[in-house]
């Protein structure tokens, strides 16, 4: 869990009302702040602060109890910095308002450059790591997120979250052998390595993967016999039948897939989000591609059609 956890967020909830804490510190004459506190491995934190005042808001809590959504009042107590000599604590919040961790695509070359700055001033945060892991599917080219990785320390390439982005920049994709949900046989993901193929991560209960699906059927339109497509479910046991269910009332035209084991698979091919699409090309090189966005689309009808 040590190894996982990226942050905690200290709350104590009595009756109806519930308190959090918020850290603010000045870095580079700018305020930044958070909710959550972030930590280094194998380091006690030294911090001193004052306390600058408390704010309060009205929020919807679930009372687990009762099964019903409740009204609650929440008071945060704020904390001004004043010392610390946790670099974590300061490169999270650094990450945070630079929108490391909401990694979008707006202003594409922009953020990877300031991504690239962040993680060269603070190479050795562990928060840094997890979020660059966590976010590695989005980017456009595997070359900007190993430029990113490869600011790191070399002590953190071999961390957890260092290995998940290792195993998703290899070169080629893990072409596993996985259970076809219609004939029950297992068969590689990959039938056709002749020609290019979308594999789509999806799952019963992921509803923007459910509105993906007549884009997935109006491409398979389009490039026909020049482009296979796979869907592979990340569904777990208990859902798996909602999954079969999903395939007849959508009339599904592609194969599906269960991995055996969904955590390990998911950690092995780099499926840290849905829905998520890969784009293995002929000679086994795979990216991410948003096929949601009309940009990504206009790649994967360049790529399929040269």
């Amino acid at each position: 869990m040590y190894k996982k956890a990226i942050f905690f967020s200290l709350f104590s909830k009595e009756d109806s009302i519930q308190n959090d804490i918020v850290l603010h510190q000045k870095v580079e004459n700018k305020e930044l702040f958070c909710i959550s506190c972030f930590y280094s491995p194998k380091s006690t934190t030294v911090l001193s602060y004052d306390s600058i005042g408390s704010s309060s808001y009205n929020a919807l809590a679930y009372d687990f109890r009762a099964k019903r959504r409740v009204m609650t009042k929440n008071i945060r107590d704020h904390f001004s910095i004043i010392h610390t000599d946790d670099s974590e604590l300061t490169a999270a919040m650094v990450s945070t308002d630079s929108k490391f961790s909401e990694f979008k695509q707006d202003n594409y070359t922009k953020r990877i450059d300031e991504f690239r700055t962040i993680v060269k001033r603070y190479p050795r945060s562990s928060a840094l790591m997890a979020r660059l892991a966590l976010n590695a599917n989005r980017f456009s080219d595997k070359n900007d997120l190993r430029s990113i990785f490869n600011q790191f320390g070399a002590s953190l390439l071999e961390t957890f979250y260092g290995e998940k982005i290792r195993n998703y920049l290899m070169d080629r994709f893990p072409n596993s052998a996985l259970l076809n949900v219609a004939t029950g046989a297992t068969e590689p993901i990959i039938l056709k390595p002749e020609i290019p193929t979308l594999v789509v991560f999806s799952a019963s209960w992921c509803i923007p993967c459910h509105k993906m699906i007549p884009l997935v059927k109006e491409i398979n339109n389009d490039l026909g016999d020049r482009l296979a497509i796979v869907y592979i479910s990340v569904d777990l046991e208990n859902t798996r039948d909602h999954w079969k269910k999903m395939l007849k009332q959508e009339k599904f035209p592609f194969r599906s897939l269960f991995p055996a084991d969904v955590n390990a698979f998911k950690q092995r091919i780099g499926a840290t989000s849905l829905p998520l699409c890969y784009l293995v090309e002929k000679d086994g090189f795979f990216s991410a591609v948003e096929i949601r966005s009309q940009a990504g689309k206009n790649k994967l009808y360049e790529t399929v059609m040269n």
